[in-house]
């Protein structure tokens, strides 16, 4: 018996069995080049989404200015890139 694993893009439903394939077709649909790129975006966001969590526990001067950093970096790197959300 033999198993496929098959990965689909979550913007436009396209299937293959290549990984990189996927990553650069949600990359694109965003509008970045390059897979590093989106891995660079989604740590970005992952960042953001981190220190909002952080913020909702301990909200005090150090973590909402960790999380208004992430915030920062997220929004300059979008806007260098044309993503809007």
């Amino acid at each position: 018996m033999r198993m496929y694993q098959v990965y689909v893009c979550d913007f436009c439903g396209h299937e293959s069995t290549s990984h990189d394939e996927i990553e650069l077709c949600e990359a694109r649909h965003i509008g970045l080049q390059s897979i590093e790129e989106k891995h660079e975006y989604d740590a970005l966001k992952s960042a953001t989404a981190y220190f909002a969590s952080v913020v909702y526990r301990m909200n005090n001067k150090e973590t909402r200015a960790a999380y208004d950093k992430a915030v920062e970096k997220q929004l300059v790197f979008e806007a260098k890139h044309g993503i809007s959300c």
